[in-house]
Formats: structure tokens, C-alpha cells, sequence
């Protein structure tokens, strides 16, 4: 039940990704809103934090990098965020991307690729999210378990800091096509506040 939760909660980030040009809170609010099957509350998710040293989920917003914005960016386009402000920003054009692409092709790009991304602009208006979440064991000894099968060395991966804490991680990755301009948010993880 958990896993498909957590699936549902994270199409709801992508589709407010999406629509909302890839602002990082707007895809929080939605993702946070969807988890309400589960228990989510903030105090649970500081113990988490607490036990493994790491945030008890996180989004990572895989695409476009920012790379497809150093070969597709267009500065000032028009990005509308939370509470209707708009304001101009560095994005890759969303319309008109067959245009775009035939236009690359003519000035000599290699299938359309950026040199930089490697991507087409139809690959750079697609949204990559992957979310990492932890469970903790319903049973204590489940937890005893994967606290003692955790790797010692690694500090810096996610799942590790997950074993050892005696919590099972759950990765789902999900892409979505942008909706609206891809807006080159300085924010490239999602965690919660």
C-alpha cells in the first residue's frame, strides 16, 4: 500500500511539476498533499532524520539537468509561480519544439543534440523525478536485521544511511513532458521542511 501511495504522491509532484514550469515548492506541496494515506506527520519524519542522519524522503529532479539549459535556454521567458506572480527567467521553450529542433538540425547540430546535454529538445522538455523515501520496519527485529546487513563505509549514500538506521528505502522513478517552459530553478532536490 505504501509503494502505491508513494507512486500516486509522486505523479501528483510530476503534474504540478509540469504545469508549474518545475517549481521545486509546488511539486513539495503536491507531493506532501498526496501522502495523506500514509502517516506523515512532521514529527515522524524528524525521527527519521534523527535515527539515519539523512531526510526521511527526498525527490531528486533528474531533467532536465543543467546542461539542456546551457544549450536550450532562452533567458526571460515568462514563468508564473505559486500565488500567480510571474517573472522572467531562464527556461527551454516548450512551444514549438518541432520548430526548435528542425532549427538545430540546420545550424549543424548532430541529431538536434546539445552539445552540452547530449539532448534533443524534445528530450529537455521532459521531467525526470526520482524519490527516495524511507520505511521504517513494522517489526523491531526486521529493523535489528537491516541495521546489521548495513554497509559500514559508505557515509554519503542514501541508502545506506537508510540501513543503518534499520529502515527499508523505496526508489521510484517517474518522467513526465513539461506542460509549460522548464524553468532553470536553482533548487534541485525536494526534501521535507
Amino acid at each position: 500500500m505504501t509503494r502505491q501511495v508513494l507512486n500516486v504522491a509522486l505523479m501528483e509532484a510530476a503534474r504540478a511539476g509540469s504545469t508549474g514550469h518545475g517549481h521545486p515548492p509546488a511539486m513539495q506541496a503536491a507531493f506532501v498533499k498526496a501522502l495523506r494515506p500514509l502517516p506523515t506527520h512532521k514529527a515522524r519524519w524528524r525521527r527519521i532524520r534523527y535515527d539515519s542522519g539523512v531526510p526521511a524522503w527526498r525527490i531528486d529532479i533528474l531533467s532536465p539537468p543543467p546542461e539542456a539549459y546551457t544549450d536550450f535556454g532562452v533567458s526571460g521567458l515568462p514563468v508564473r509561480q505559486a500565488g500567480g506572480t510571474a517573472s522572467r527567467m531562464l527556461a527551454i521553450r516548450n512551444d514549438y519544439q518541432a520548430e526548435e529542433h528542425a532549427r538545430r538540425l540546420q545550424a549543424g547540430w548532430h541529431e538536434g543534440r546539445g552539445a552540452a546535454s547530449g539532448m534533443t529538445i524534445f528530450q529537455a522538455n521532459v521531467l525526470r523525478l526520482r524519490l527516495s523515501y524511507q520505511l521504517p520496519p513494522l517489526a523491531p527485529i526486521t529493523r535489528a536485521v537491516m541495521r546489521a546487513l548495513a554497509p559500514a563505509g559508505s557515509h554519503d549514500s542514501l541508502s545506506a544511511a537508510a540501513a543503518r538506521a534499520g529502515n527499508v528505502l523505496i526508489v521510484e522513478d517517474l518522467a513526465i513532458e513539461m506542460q509549460s517552459h522548464p524553468a532553470a530553478w536553482p533548487r534541485r532536490k525536494i526534501e521535507p521542511e
